[in-house]
């Protein structure tokens, strides 16, 4: 799949490459309303070759209004900055499709958790008072979502989409004082897991926890 872009461009020294895109594709499997959304929140993305031996990509996408407010002290400012990076393989040209399919796996589950997230930030208004005091929003980049719960939120869950399997993937764990200890949800989380990707809606999935 082609992307359009300005080009090589040379940064800074000199010795530094980038490639500015100018529309990543729509991924399929997400509504309209949420690769419109995704879209017009997009400022930027910029490839930038780095590493001695010319073979690393790092992608960053500059995003804005994001739908989710965390308590996570790098997430308080008006703009996001994803950062995703790519060795290329030693087989390929530098810059060739596998670094391409790559990022497109990637951006396919950015706009799966995003449309997760475009849900699950319109029914904060309306969501029960008993699981916003049980729960809160730890961290959200883009690329996970991190809920601590419980009365001292010491447990959490980790919720992320997973491109090979083409599910979303739970993790369970603890933070806090309660670090180190075992989630004592983890033995439903198969069935936490195979709910929410059946369901793929956060509040239900919190009033499970509680």
């Amino acid at each position: 799949m082609e992307i359009p872009h300005q080009g090589v461009q040379v940064e800074g020294d000199g010795c530094s490459h980038a490639i500015r895109i100018l529309k990543i594709p729509s991924s399929k499997g997400v509504g309209e309303e949420t690769s419109l959304a995704l879209e017009r929140s997009l400022l930027d993305c910029t490839f930038r070759l780095q590493g001695r031996n010319n073979r690393t990509w790092v992608a960053e996408l500059i995003l804005t209004n994001c739908p989710l407010n965390s308590t996570h002290s790098k997430e308080q400012a008006s703009t996001r900055h994803v950062y995703l990076t790519y060795e290329n393989p030693l087989s390929e040209p530098v810059g060739g499709r596998k670094v391409v399919e790559m990022f497109l796996n990637d951006w396919i589950s950015i706009n799966q958790l995003y449309q997760c997230v475009l849900v699950f930030s319109r029914s904060l208004a309306e969501m029960p008072s008993y699981l916003s005091l049980f729960s809160e929003i730890r961290l959200y980049n883009y690329r996970k979502l991190v809920l601590c719960y419980g009365s001292t939120k010491g447990s959490s869950v980790t919720i992320q989409w997973n491109s090979s399997s083409q599910r979303f993937h739970l993790s369970l764990g603890t933070v806090g004082p309660n670090s180190g200890c075992s989630n004592c949800h983890n033995i439903i989380l198969h069935q936490l897991q195979e709910m929410f990707n059946k369901t793929p809606t956060v509040v239900p999935l919190l009033q499970v926890l509680h």
